[in-house]
């Protein structure tokens, strides 16, 4: 794609902010785009034409989309507009660049499309991003841009779909000043989003960004994004309480996720990844049953769990992580069916996480994760030997990835006992 990277260089802009920096590039002459979280919750705003000194004042708002995250920003300057392509037309494998200025340094990645989610919201991408290629645009083959970089949850990205920023712009109409703008309350709510991922990123365990979240909520009741990310924070809170050793509160926090993505599908029914998210809050439930001893009510949580991944796999069917982690769930459920003597519905369920998890592998064979859940499986059906070359191929893929070793351990002594037999 190299015939495309002068004009995309030219358009490209790093977004300083307040404490931090975004991405964004030129839309046309004197317009650019960004994502509304980027610019929310800061007082002062600059864009930096890359590879240049040349910095703009931005003036104020022409358009923005708040159930998108996407906003139009008019400058005291001029710059090549990058071309907006059909991202109607992408798909599955499709080469993909994204642009972006992580740590307000340039940088371009290179990777492919991997799916759509929730009818078209999102393009996913095998792409590598972090929260400074937020507001980047992603361009194709030809240069164009058929999307603009959300976020980023390893190995995949997230982009909003060129063609509802093409929307967008034809909406702009008289300059909003930034100031004015900010006091609107679908804006002050994505500032309340941001102040949240800082507590977040400062102490994994500070509860008071629930509470941003919950404001959040409260000024754009309607937005289905503020709900998930409230679940995930307490996803992540209830798994640190499980790990200090209070349980009970830890339970607490999964049942409240579990509330938080039911309002989100409510709102936005076709995003699979609430599904998927409420899936696994569920299971984590089930493990925290069985260690207490309650199998059946294990058994009930790991149930509804496989029903809220089937589902995400209904909604899209290339979903290779909503596979594993179903699987996951099944190898859990048929444990539990072990430690209750039921040996045949543990094998069964065995058998049927083995289908998911090479499914997730035929979609992607580059995921360590996925080799490691698939070595699980095959160890609790007694195949130690593949289980081994499982966790194998996972170090070999992600050399970093040392989840796998405790288990690695387990197969390769779980081998030499069979050999003695």
């Amino acid at each position: 794609m190299e015939e495309n990277r002068e004009l995309s260089d030219s358009a490209a802009l790093l977004i300083k902010v307040d404490g931090g920096n975004g991405s964004g590039f030129f839309v046309g002459k004197n317009l650019i785009a960004t994502n509304i979280h980027v610019v929310a919750r800061t007082t002062s705003v600059s864009a930096k034409l890359i590879g240049t000194q040349t910095e703009f004042v931005v003036e104020g708002v022409t358009a923005f989309d708040p159930q998108n995250d996407l906003v139009i920003l008019k400058i005291a300057g001029e710059g090549p507009a990058l071309p907006i392509g059909d991202s109607d037309s992408l798909q599955a494998g499709d080469i993909v660049q994204a642009i972006g200025c992580p740590n307000g340094k340039y940088e371009t990645t290179e990777g492919t499309v991997h799916g759509i989610l929730c009818n078209n919201k999102w393009v996913r991408m095998r792409v590598r991003t972090s929260d400074g290629s937020s507001g980047g645009p992603v361009l194709n083959r030809n240069g164009e841009v058929i999307g603009i970089v959300i976020s980023a949850e390893p190995p995949y990205s997230h982009a909003i779909p060129g063609n509802i920023l093409k929307v967008l712009l034809d909406q702009a109409q008289a300059i909003e000043p930034l100031a004015q703008w900010r006091e609107r309350k679908q804006i002050r709510a994505y500032a309340c989003l941001v102040q949240s991922k800082i507590k977040h990123k400062a102490n994994n365990n500070d509860e008071t960004m629930i509470a941003d979240l919950d404001k959040a909520a409260q000024l754009n009741p309607d937005f289905f994004l503020f709900c998930f990310i409230r679940g995930n924070m307490k996803v992540h809170l209830g798994q640190s309480k499980v790990e200090e050793g209070n349980v009970e509160v830890g339970q607490q926090y999964y049942r409240n996720a579990i509330g938080d993505y039911t309002e989100a599908i409510k709102l936005c029914p076709d995003y699979a990844t609430s599904y998927d998210r409420r899936a696994a809050a569920k299971s984590h439930l089930g493990q925290l049953e069985v260690k207490k001893g309650n199998i059946i009510e294990a058994q009930q949580h790991y149930q509804a769990a496989i029903d809220d991944h089937t589902k995400a796999i209904e909604l899209c069917s290339d979903y290779d992580s909503a596979y594993n982690d179903r699987a996951d769930v099944k190898c859990h459920f048929g444990r539990s069916e072990d430690t209750a003597g039921n040996m045949k519905a543990a094998k069964d369920l065995y058998q049927e996480a083995l289908i998911d998890i090479n499914t997730a592998i035929e979609l992607d064979s580059n995921i360590a994760l996925f080799f490691h859940t698939r070595g699980e499986i095959r160890h609790a059906l007694g195949d130690y030997s593949a289980a081994i070359e499982d966790y194998e191929k996972a170090r070999e893929i992600d050399p970093d990835y040392t989840d796998v070793c405790k288990d690695l351990k387990l197969s390769k002594k779980a081998l030499e006992q069979q050999k003695t037999l």
